[in-house]
């Protein structure tokens, strides 16, 4: 018997579920100060941490994070990690500012009409940064719980070679090792996150440089590796959500700008345009594909594992759920007597 009928029998053996916990942790900084009279500057930055042990959030599940599985039902202790919907960085900036040009203003021609053209300005806005939400990764498939047998073993039908059998549980979805050292993120995600008929194909968001051992077979994919081997299966190291590696960074930036008219003492006319994602600036949710490796095939032949590869797919950003934010330009005017 070549691989893990023990290991199997461990994971089914009944023990007791531990309570879901959750912890946070905040902190918020802000400021409000009015330079001069005619401009209001504001700004405030919180950091946040939120940690728990439950797999399936559907504030994270709507943010883009969806769900991370238990990878061993009975050790709710290896699932504490961050929350699927934690951003644990906000900064806004905000500012509101009248131009002193114009009628009542500190700057004027005293013409009337001169005043109603240059003057009257005001503009406020606000800018936010977000970080973004933490990802995961799981296995596909059992990694290496298999039950591997020679031909004649009891239960093998097979006349020659070997018989394999995967010994994991229902309830486990593993997840695979983290290796130190190797980014998870691609720092060239930008180039090109979303066009498959552009020269090269999709810019994956995460890195997904394959690694081989001696025999050519796959054993790493970027930053992430098959845990255990064929005959000593274990869980993977990677915790179930990767703060390290959280979705792109939010930036929005919302502003309004009015110009006023004084047609008469009591009538005034008051123009306005209100901008929402000013800079047109897209919203990246997480990669769509979370699983590094979709399977592992057992050669009936030699008995050995090979892993194979999701690299096609693996990592590449939600195309459906990005993007979602869009220049929004409103015009419109107010008149009051």
């Amino acid at each position: 018997m070549r691989c893990c009928m023990a290991a199997g029998q461990l994971l089914r053996s009944a023990q007791a579920f531990a309570a879901p916990s959750r912890t946070s942790g905040s902190l918020l900084v802000s400021a409000n100060q009015r330079a001069t009279k005619n401009l209001t500057l504001l700004a405030y930055y919180t950091w946040t941490k939120s940690l728990d042990d439950v797999p399936d959030i559907n504030n994270g599940a709507a943010a883009g994070s969806g769900q991370s599985a238990v990878q061993n039902p009975f050790n709710l202790k290896g699932e504490k990690a961050v929350s699927t919907f934690d951003q644990d960085s906000t900064f806004k900036a905000g500012y509101n500012l009248v131009l002193p040009i114009g009628v009542g203003q500190r700057f004027n021609t005293g013409n009337h009409l001169v005043d109603n053209l240059i003057g009257n300005w005001s503009a406020g806005g606000i800018t936010t940064w977000i970080t973004g939400y933490p990802s995961y990764v799981q296995l596909g498939g059992a990694g290496n719980f298999y039950q591997v047998v020679p031909a004649g073993t009891p239960g093998c039908t097979a006349a020659t070679g070997y018989c394999s059998t995967s010994v994991l549980p229902s309830g486990y979805t593993l997840r695979p090792n983290l290796i130190p050292g190797v980014p998870i993120i691609n720092p060239n995600w930008k180039h090109n996150p979303f066009n498959s008929l552009a020269t090269g194909g999709i810019t994956s968001y995460f890195n997904t440089t394959p690694v081989y051992n001696s025999a050519g077979q796959l054993i790493q994919l970027g930053a992430f590796g098959m845990p255990g081997s064929l005959g000593s299966p274990a869980f993977g190291n990677a915790p179930r959500t990767l703060s390290g590696a959280r979705s792109p960074r939010e930036f929005l930036m919302d502003m309004r700008v009015t110009k006023g008219f004084a047609i008469r003492e009591n009538y005034h006319l008051n123009v306005n345009a209100t901008f929402s994602d000013l800079f047109n600036h897209p919203v990246y949710y997480g990669p769509s594909s979370r699983t590094p490796f979709s399977s592992t095939s057992i050669n009936n032949t030699t008995g050995l594992a090979t892993y194979n590869s999701n690299a096609a797919s693996f990592g590449n950003l939600s195309a459906s759920n990005s993007q979602v934010q869009s220049r929004i330009i409103r015009v419109g005017a107010e008149f009051t007597f």
